[in-house]
Formats: C-alpha cells, sequence, structure tokens
C-alpha cells in the first residue's frame, strides 16, 4: 500500500510539474507576441460597433472579414499621408541648422563656455538619436508588418467568437454577479477608450490647425506630440506648448509666443480639463491618479501603446475589487 501511494504522488506531482513546465513555455512563446494580441483586443473592442451593423446584414465570418479590411484600408491611407508629411516635417525640425538656431538661443542666457559646449552637445545628441531611431525603425518593417498581421488575423476571430468569449468568461469568474461584472468592465474600457482617443484627437486638430495658422514649420510634429501626451491628464499638453511658447518669446516672436499661450490655455482649461471632466470623469467615476498610474506603468512595461492598455488594465482591477 506504502508503494502504491508514493506511486499515485509521484503522478500527481510529474502531472504538476508538465503542466507548470506547460504554462512556462506557452508565457515564453507568447511573450514577444503579448503587445500584438492586447492591441488586437483593443481594436477589436473599437470595432465591435461597426461589425454589429455589417453583421446584421451579412454572415458574421463576413461582418468580421470587412470590418477589419475597412480598418486596414482606413489605415493604410493615414499613413501614406500623415506619414510622409510628418517626417518630411520632423527631419526639417531636427536638422542642423534647427539645432544650431537653439543651442545659440540657449548659450546667450549662460556665459559659461562650458555650459553652453555641453548644451550643445546634449542638442546635437538627441537630434541624432531620433535620427537613428527613426532609421532603426526602417530596418524593423518586416517585424512590424508582421505584427500588424497578428493584430488583425486576431482582431478577426475576436470578433467572430467575441460573444462565445464573453460567456465562457462569465462562466470563469466565481461570483453571483459575474456579469454584471463583466458589463461594468465592458462599458467602462468602451467608455474610457472612445472618451480618450476623443479627446486626444481633438487636441491633435485644434494645436495643428493653430500652430499651421500661426506659421511654426513642424506644426504635425508638434501637434502628434501633443496628441499623443493628451493622454496624461492636466499636465500632457502643457509638456509641449508651454517651452515652444517659452522658445518663441525668447527668441523674439511675441505674437507667436503669445498665441501658443493663448492656444495652451484653451487645451489645458477647457479641451483638457473640462471635457475630461465631462467625458471621462462623471461617466466613468475613474480618479485621474489611476489613469496617470496606469500610463506611466504601462508605457514603461508595454511601451507606447502602454498609454491604453496600463489604464485599462488597473481600471479593470479596480472594478473586480
Amino acid at each position: 500500500m506504502g508503494v502504491e501511494k508514493e506511486g499515485e504522488k509521484a503522478k500527481i506531482y510529474i502531472f504538476w510539474g508538465i503542466i507548470a513546465a506547460i504554462v512556462i513555455l506557452s508565457y515564453l512563446i507568447l511573450k514577444s507576441l503579448l503587445i500584438s494580441i492586447l492591441t488586437a483586443i483593443i481594436v477589436a473592442h473599437i470595432s465591435r460597433p461597426l461589425h454589429k451593423k455589417i453583421s446584421k446584414k451579412l454572415n458574421v465570418k463576413i461582418a468580421a472579414f470587412i470590418t477589419v479590411m475597412l480598418i486596414v484600408i482606413t489605415l493604410s491611407v493615414f499613413l501614406v499621408f500623415f506619414t510622409t508629411i510628418f517626417l518630411n516635417q520632423l527631419i526639417r525640425f531636427l536638422s542642423a541648422d534647427n539645432i544650431t538656431q537653439l543651442t545659440n538661443l540657449i548659450s546667450t542666457y549662460f556665459e559659461s563656455e562650458l555650459i553652453n559646449e555641453k548644451l550643445r552637445g546634449a542638442m546635437f545628441d538627441v537630434g541624432n538619436s531620433v535620427t537613428r531611431a527613426i532609421t532603426s525603425k526602417i530596418w524593423e518593417i518586416p517585424t512590424i508588418i508582421l505584427n500588424l498581421f497578428i493584430i488583425f488575423f486576431t482582431t478577426y476571430y475576436l470578433l467572430v467568437d467575441w460573444d462565445r468569449l464573453k460567456e465562457k468568461l462569465i462562466s470563469i469568474i466565481p461570483f453571483r454577479n459575474s456579469r454584471e461584472i463583466i458589463k461594468k468592465i465592458e462599458r467602462r474600457t468602451s467608455e474610457i477608450i472612445s472618451g480618450t482617443l476623443f479627446i486626444a484627437g481633438v487636441q491633435l486638430v485644434f494645436s495643428g490647425i493653430v500652430m499651421w495658422a500661426l506659421g511654426i514649420q513642424a506644426y504635425l510634429v508638434l501637434a502628434f506630440l501633443i496628441g499623443l501626451l493628451a493622454f496624461v491628464p492636466a499636465l500632457g499638453p502643457a509638456l509641449v506648448w508651454a517651452p515652444l511658447a517659452a522658445f518663441h518669446y525668447f527668441y523674439g516672436n511675441f505674437w507667436t509666443a503669445l498665441g501658443i499661450v493663448m492656444m495652451g490655455a484653451i487645451l489645458s482649461l477647457l479641451i483638457d480639463s473640462l471635457l475630461r471632466v465631462k467625458i471621462l470623469g462623471s461617466r466613468t467615476g475613474t480618479h485621474p491618479a489611476i489613469m496617470l498610474f496606469g500610463i506611466v506603468g504601462g508605457i514603461k512595461l508595454f511601451g507606447l501603446i502602454g498609454l491604453i492598455i496600463g489604464p485599462l488594465i488597473l481600471i479593470i482591477f479596480t472594478t473586480i475589487l
């Protein structure tokens, strides 16, 4: 009997050892694809309303295929036009003449030649680093294409099986109100994503138009940064427009600086504060600190897409709690 018990225990240990090994290997396999999978979940969630409308008239799988193709075509057209203009402006913005002009302006406020030399070196290093980063991304195009394929491939199957996966998740959650929890998470996720993207889009378009009207050459690059930093509550847009206004003021472009400050006041006080509270705060009940922690931690863990994924993970966590 003792030998049989030991044999049974050994089988159990071997079984759980195999399970642990499979879990670890699965994690290692999916680790490099985690960001693509999470991005696909967000894309599928955003595109579900469109998929639902199309699936009323067509088969679910055909509707999912059409939805994904519409997303691909829209993004392709947007990226072709946007990327061309963006890169041209970025290259001009980081040109040697502009960097020299900026370092000369800064050096007028410091008497130490050593400080001026360090500042010039730092500015050229920043410009060279950005240029090298853009160049390195060109060599990563095959990897980017593969990741995009994984995103859209996963999005397709998520759209097809969304309701079934949702029911499966509800059955796994060990709470009586599991369906209510999933509905709440789904609603808050939808409101956070759509609300934040809407705010970022409004800030990008508004700042781009104003800076173009003010004659700022790199208006698209700076507007893109403002739209990107719109995910950071309160402080985000000011990280771009405040230094820009200071630069033009010290360079003697008083009216341009005043226009940028007025634009910044509208961005930070009206669009960011009031619109964010109206769209996100009152509807989702999400504290700005949670958004900020999620953004900072998300960027460290997932990179740029962490701007969206980080806050969503914390929102899901607090909802479950």
